[in-house]
Formats: structure tokens, C-alpha cells, sequence
């Protein structure tokens, strides 16, 4: 197998692994970038037996805010699960252009190795959720690296991280639309070159990998027939660029803190995200309004349940007229335990 070819996943095994961490004001609040819904691949890249560095830089509709990490989450294929596997896991910065990964010393805000696998048997994949033991706030844009040790026994044995990657005449590769078909979100760096480049040349490529995140959690979905057949719920790239001409209806799942003290999320929403967020909560956490203009519309409220979840819409891109179907989202996470949240922007950017 050439090692610039991704490696197929398995069919039929997609085995949900979970670590929990108690916290004094709930649960971890987490969600994979593509939601392993459309993943084709599993990949290690273009260096195979010699390892490689993968990152999954989030894209900025999807998550944008000051956050509070206690792990990672990541969907990992093992060809010989029986034996275990060292995986590197970090948080990474953005570069100044805003697209690719800082990798400069600065650019790496932690890092942490993990033994997965040394169970079952045969060619297995698992979502892990692997903690930290800390909590580390991060910037407000950010990825993950990836990192994969050399194996030289691939393909008998070894690491590679399930994908949806934009392979030409794919039925799963991404369905986005001219001109945001052209975005790059995964990279890699193979051992010898001295910066990280597009992962395999491609544009929309994902990998699910994401921080494991604790705090309120915006997240947006498009219900969607774009892959053919019955309509369905996407997450990944298709959540950011709906299309109304097909029918496409759009909303946000929301994870809330502190599900004990019966909280209520307040919606609010804008047409942009700011380039300077102020500062609007001090207490008990830190928390910025990352959207404009100032103030915001007010969308909805919604109670979340005991999981501190609840869910806006779907509603049909359709209603809006063209020229105003990008919008940005962000939760007030409010509680009668007396907390005052600020949760993450998210948004489509529609047509």
C-alpha cells in the first residue's frame, strides 16, 4: 500500500471508549469537529512506517472561544489492536495567517502522550476520550497535532486516525459548495520537512480529533440530504455551509454546565464575529461576547435537561433571503446556582 493512500476504515466498528472527570461544576462538555459522520478514511498520512505529525486546526464557524480543555477526544484505528500504541496529543495555536498551525515553541500550549489499545484483537477503531488530570484554558481559535510514532510494521501493526477526506469521487467526501470548497483544516508534517502542509494536497479534509472541552458548548447542524437519500443530520463541514436549494435546515446543539442547578441557555445571535470581544462577564469564569454588532439579537431560550442539553431548531435556511444567510451564535448559560456563563460562538455561512 502506497503510504500516501488512506488507509479504509474498518466497516461496522465505531466503539465508543469514555473517560469521565468529575468537576465541582458538572460534566465534561465535549463534541467531535465532524462528528464521525461521514468518515471514508482512516489515515496516517504521507509517511507511513516513519510516523508523522497530523493537526486539526478547528474552523473558526465551528468554535470560537476562550475555552477550558480537560482532554482530548480522538477516533483512532489500531491494525493489530491486541498490542498497545503510544499517541501524541497536543493544543495547538493558530499561525499569524489564521490558517495553518503555529509551529513554533509558542505554538504548542500542551502536550501529553497516551498508551491506547492493548485489547481485543485484529484491525479495531475506538473514540477515546482521554483526560488530562488539569484544566488548561486555551485561545480562542485553535487545533489539535496528532502525533504518530514510526511503526515499522505498518500496515500489520500500528496507529492511523479516522478522516473524512475530500477524495475525488468519494461518496462521503464532503459536500461544500464553490467557493468555500477550497478551505484547509488538516495538515501534516512528515519527518524532514520544516512545515506542516495541506494533508495530502487536499482542501476539506477532516480529522476526528478534537479538545475535550468543559464549559458551555455551542454546536451547529445541518439536516441535509447533500450525500443523497434521506435527509440527515450533518456536523461537519456541510454545518457550516448550508444550501438553501436543497432543502437544507440549520440549528444548534447545545451543551450546557452545571445541569443540577437547572439551567437555562439564552441564544443570542449576529451577523459577524467581532474582531475585538469584550469583556461582558467576570465571575465565576471570564467570558467575552465574540460576536457583532453590539447588542446582539436575541434568538431564544431554552431549559437543558439533566445532561445540560437542549437543542435550537432546525429551521429552513430557505426563510432567510439571499444576502443574509450568515449569522453567528452564542449562549448566555444562566442558573439558579448562580452561574453566569458565556459559551462559545458558532455559525453557518449559508447560500
Amino acid at each position: 500500500m502506497l503510504s500516501h493512500r488512506p488507509h479504509r476504515l474498518t466497516a461496522g466498528i465505531a466503539i465508543g471508549l469514555l473517560a469521565s472527570m468529575a468537576t465541582p461544576h458538572g460534566i465534561i462538555t465535549k463534541f467531535l469537529f465532524n462528528g464521525a459522520t461521514k468518515v471514508n478514511a482512516s489515515t496516517r498520512g504521507a509517511s507511513a512506517t516513519q510516523g508523522n505529525q497530523l493537526y486539526m486546526m478547528m474552523a473558526s464557524a465551528h468554535v470560537t472561544g476562550d475555552h477550558t480543555v480537560v482532554g482530548y477526544e480522538v477516533f483512532v484505528q489500531d491494525q493489530e489492536a491486541s498490542t498497545p500504541e503510544m499517541l501524541e496529543l497536543s493544543l495547538v495555536k493558530f499561525a499569524s495567517n489564521g490558517v495553518n498551525p503555529d509551529e513554533t515553541p509558542g505554538g504548542e500550549l500542551h502536550k501529553a502522550s497516551f498508551n491506547v489499545f492493548g485489547f481485543f484483537a485484529g484491525r479495531q477503531a475506538f473514540q477515546f476520550l482521554l483526560t488530562i488530570g488539569s484544566q488548561i484554558t486555551i485561545p480562542r481559535n485553535h487545533g489539535v497535532g496528532i502525533g504518530l510514532l514510526p511503526d515499522p510494521a505498518w500496515p500489520t501493526d500500528g496507529l492511523s486516525v479516522q478522516a473524512q477526506l475530500n477524495l475525488p469521487g468519494d461518496p462521503l467526501r464532503p459536500r461544500v459548495p464553490p467557493p468555500h470548497d477550497t478551505s484547509v483544516w488538516a495538515f501534516e508534517r512528515p519527518p524532514g520537512a520544516t512545515q506542516a502542509a495541506p494533508l495530502g494536497g487536499r482542501t476539506l479534509d477532516t480529522l476526528a480529533a478534537t479538545p475535550g472541552y468543559f464549559g458551555s458548548i455551542l454546536q451547529v447542524f445541518n439536516d441535509s440530504t447533500a450525500y443523497g437519500g434521506a435527509r440527515e443530520r450533518l456536523t461537519g463541514p456541510e454545518a457550516i455551509y448550508p444550501v438553501a436549494s436543497r432543502g437544507d435546515q440549520v440549528g444548534i446543539n447545545i451543551h450546557g454546565r452545571d445541569p443540577a442547578g437547572f439551567p437555562v441557555m439564552v441564544i443570542i445571535m449576529a451577523p459577524r464575529l467581532s474582531t475585538n470581544p469584550p469583556l461582558v462577564v467576570q465571575t465565576p469564569f471570564p467570558g467575552y461576547l465574540y460576536i457583532e454588532p453590539f447588542p446582539p439579537i436575541v434568538l431564544s431560550w431554552h431549559a437543558l435537561d439533566f445532561q445540560g442539553k437542549a437543542t435550537v431548531g432546525p429551521f429552513p435556511l430557505g426563510v432567510l433571503p439571499p444576502g443574509i444567510r450568515e449569522w453567528y451564535f452564542q449562549g448566555i448559560n444562566l442558573s439558579v446556582g448562580g452561574l453566569f456563563e458565556m459559551s462559545d460562538a458558532v455559525g453557518f455561512l449559508g447560500q
